[in-house]
């Protein structure tokens, strides 16, 4: 190092120039230029990701709940439509089954209005009416059954009562599924006699007078001014 002054030789830690006295300036460091920070990679340094970006979704438990109870109330729903299916199987044979029912049917079989017309009875269908038997030995029932012939269908409407234990068929008519209607004869009456109460041959005379002092009159029912229906139940 120099002095600028006269140009002597000077120590690195002198201040001032031993010859000429003037006053030197401290040595500056070595120049160096400013760095630039480190250009940005890309795929080399793994970034931190942000939260909730690129993340799989979590799978809510409220799905899963509401899919179990979905498979439960299926399996529920299947259970109760088995069971009323073999439900109504046995109510249906049960019935079927019974005395009034086979009565009914028995009468519509037999009738010769219903095998001209409608052919021979192929299949009757479940019941349904009102249905009362008495330990007493009484009852009644009125119901209406769904009847398929080999040449025509229709629904039969039955009314019987049960007397002395044994049912009979009181009235009986079939509505055709095409229009008309057939009269089926009751149990004992005829064709002509729908309420099934022809006079009894066997019995006295009308106007005859028994030991007892009874005038027979014969059978009241034709000779009835009015019938009123009693207030059967809806079908």
């Amino acid at each position: 190092m120099r002095c600028g002054n006269c140009g002597n030789e000077l120590r690195g830690e002198a201040r001032f120039c031993s010859v000429c006295g003037a006053a030197v300036a401290p040595a500056q460091p070595p120049y160096s230029a400013p760095q630039q920070p480190p250009a940005a990679t890309f795929g080399d340094a793994p970034r931190p990701q942000l939260s909730g970006v690129g993340q799989p979704p979590k799978k809510s438990g409220c799905g899963k709940a509401l899919l179990v109870l979905f498979i439960i109330g299926l399996l529920v729903a299947v259970a109760v439509a088995v069971g009323g299916y073999f439900v109504y199987r046995f109510a249906e044979d049960k019935l079927k089954s019974s005395e009034a029912y086979t009565v009914a049917v028995d009468a519509l079989k037999a009738d010769p209005e219903v095998s001209e017309r409608m052919g021979a009875i192929k299949e009757t269908g479940f019941p349904l009416g009102s249905f009362e038997e008495n330990a007493d030995g009484t009852g009644s029932a009125v119901f209406r059954v769904s009847v398929t012939g080999e040449r025509a269908g229709g629904n039969y409407d039955v009314t019987m009562a049960r007397r002395d234990r044994r049912w009979q068929l009181k009235s009986g008519k079939v509505t055709l599924t095409g229009g008309g209607e057939i009269v089926v004869a009751p149990n004992g009456g005829a064709a002509d006699d729908p309420t099934g109460e022809a006079e009894d041959p066997d019995a006295p005379a009308v106007g005859e007078v028994d030991e007892q002092g009874v005038v027979y009159a014969g059978a009241l029912d034709a000779k009835a001014t009015s019938k009123p229906e009693p207030p059967y139940p809806p079908l």
